[in-house]
């Protein structure tokens, strides 16, 4: 069987699915045509109900304002390991910022096809490899070498809609992608010498448009295209523009792929048909509104219903209504209670099968305290869950690709760490991907007030109560680099020891503490420590008593020694030092 008639299969397999999808984009576009024998009355006034087109948007603007995280699991204990992991992170995410630039939409893209289609699908197109193909074939690659300066990866989003993808009960087995590109844009892309000669010959054709079919499995890698814009099945298993014809020697696909269970946003709208129902409704509603509002308010009968006139000379003005001619209000006919009950009940339902109002609106309930409000709010985020999860997975599987189009080539990836004391680039190295032990998981996260302040209380309760390692409160903080976190607080540390204990001293020699304290020690070292030299007369005065003062105490403050006063304070006064009274009794 060859690579057309299996991509055509994969078509027809497929066509119920893309009917589905089709008529859910109708409903988000607010693309809607009434039944025929509706549409055929002149007074009908189309009305659509925009409650999935609102549902869509919220959801979009709900997730799409979630960070992107990456997070691998180290593969050792050892520190390295550690530090390996926390590069690999961050050399992943800037890749994929450098993705995003291309493309600013591109976040809000994927959790726009997660919510409408429960399904992300992306190719993962590696530059450097793309590079050296081409110049193998001499193809000009100034194009992809411009491109590479915002990273050696670029991400093409596929429309779930126009992509097949065949399963085993183990993995994906093939992708078959189907777009429809100008014939210029396809020889940029992929420099086919046939496309060549036609915009050569004929300026105008790069315009023209083809139908491109790309499949990929474990074996094969081909590309084809035929003029004309046609996504529908039975296409042609010959002819066109073979684009690339190869074998593919890599284990993996180059596609990340991450579906749901089968059920999108507006499921539940499409399949009970609620929706269309609403749209007939309201129609009927708004239209005989519309039609009653015309109506005549007023019956006029007998000989003179043409000669009635307005007379305007007075305040107020008078009708003047000839003889035997008689003027009636016609009944006020009102809307149909049973009608009006219906659009509302229709319109209703649409709003419990989607999302919930206050996601549209983020209107609070009259005195409602913000607890409650948030409480609310997080409750309606939740129904999104499924939606971010699977994002959440598609990025993961964008990483992991990555990671393995680096290794299978012996390419490193570069990437931009930003430090508190200036940057830095790093790289992942080829040669220590180990793809069998690849564990890489991503989180979308907010980062709004409430929730950090949440997230911080959260991981003081870890680390205090529950005597969690700094490192695991770190990582509930989201710091994808809670080692060098580390690193910087213990830096801190040691830098705050040295400057206190340099105030300390600062603060010392201001209040005069340092020069007392080197006084004391200067006294200190004054003082004798041994008794008179030996083989000297001996010192001292009659009787061999001590010079200088009782039992020996000398008392010369010059050399450190006790003032006098402190000896015998009793000399401080008039009596101590002359022997007698202020009266000049003898003491």
């Amino acid at each position: 069987m060859t690579v057309r008639v299996i991509a055509n299969e994969m078509i027809k397999a497929g066509a119920d699915k893309k009917k589905m999808f089709s008529e859910m984009e109708d409903m988000v576009n607010l693309e809607y045509h009434l039944p025929p024998k509706i549409d055929e009355l002149t007074w009908m006034r189309k009305v659509i109900v925009s409650t999935p087109n609102l549902a869509y948007k919220a959801a979009k603007r709900v997730l799409s304002g979630l960070e992107v995280r990456p997070s691998i699991v180290p593969t050792g204990d050892a520190i390295e390991d550690r530090d390996r992991a926390n590069e690999q992170e961050y050399v992943l995410s800037w890749q994929l910022k450098q993705i995003a630039k291309r493309v600013p939409s591109f976040s809000a893209s994927r959790i726009g096809d997660a919510v409408l289609y429960d399904q992300v699908i992306g190719k993962i197109i590696h530059i450097p490899s793309q590079i050296t193909a081409r110049k193998k074939l001499n193809v000009d690659t100034n194009r992809l070498e411009a491109l590479q300066r915002y990273g050696d990866f670029l991400v093409e989003p596929l429309c779930p809609k126009n992509t097949y993808i065949r399963r085993s009960n183990q993995m994906v087995e093939a992708v078959l992608s189907v777009a429809v590109d100008t014939a210029q844009r396809l020889y940029d892309q992929w420099g086919h010498e046939q496309l060549k000669n036609v915009i050569d010959n004929k300026p105008e054709a790069s315009f023209d448009k083809y139908t491109v079919y790309e499949y990929w499995d474990y074996k094969v890698h081909y590309v084809w295209a035929e003029k004309g814009e046609n996504l529908n099945v039975n296409r042609s298993l010959s002819g066109g523009i073979t684009l690339m014809d190869e074998k593919w020697n890599m284990p993996f696909l180059p596609f990340a792929v991450s579906t749901g269970d089968g059920e999108p946003l507006m499921y539940a709208s499409w399949k009970s048909g609620s929706w269309k129902t609403a749209n007939v409704v309201g129609t009927l509603v708004v239209s005989k509104a519309i039609a009653l509002f015309g109506r005549a308010q007023e019956r006029v009968t007998g000989p003179g219903a043409n000669e009635i006139y307005e007379d305007m000379d007075q305040i107020g003005g008078k009708q003047v209504i000839p003889t035997g001619t008689e003027v009636k209000d016609v009944d006020a006919r009102t809307l149909d209670p049973a009608l009006s009950q219906l659009w509302t009940a229709s319109t209703t339902q649409i709003q419990e099968e989607t999302v919930p109002r206050m996601l549209m609106t983020a209107e609070a309930q009259a005195g409602e305290a913000f607890s409650g409000y948030n409480l609310r709010l997080q409750t309606a985020v939740g129904q999104l869950l499924p939606y971010q999860r699977i994002t959440e997975a598609w990025y993961a599987e964008c990483f992991e690709k990555m990671l393995l189009w680096a290794h299978y080539t012996g390419t490193d990836i570069e990437g931009y760490q930003q430090q508190r004391e200036g940057g830095r680039f790093i790289k992942i190295s080829a040669s220590k991907i180990k793809p069998k032990k690849i564990n890489i998981s991503v989180k979308l996260e907010p980062d709004v007030p409430t929730d950090r302040m949440a997230k911080v209380q959260a991981a003081i309760n870890m680390k205090q109560q529950l005597k969690f390692p700094s490192r695991s409160a770190l990582e509930e903080l989201g710091d994808t680099n809670p080692e060098e976190t580390i690193k910087d607080w213990e830096k801190e540390q040691v830098r705050d020891a040295i400057f206190g204990g340099v105030v300390e001293q600062i603060r010392m020699e201001a209040s005069g503490q340092i020069e007392q304290m080197a006084m004391e020690m200067a006294q200190q070292m004054a003082q004798p420590t041994g008794g008179p030299p030996q083989g000297g007369p001996p010192q001292g005065g009659p009787g061999g008593m001590p010079p200088g003062g009782m039992m020996g105490v000398t008392s010369n403050p010059a050399v450190g020694e006790v003032p006098p006063a402190q000896i015998s304070p009793e000399l401080n006064t008039f009596e101590g030092q002359t022997g007698m009274t202020r009266a000049g009794d003898a003491i």
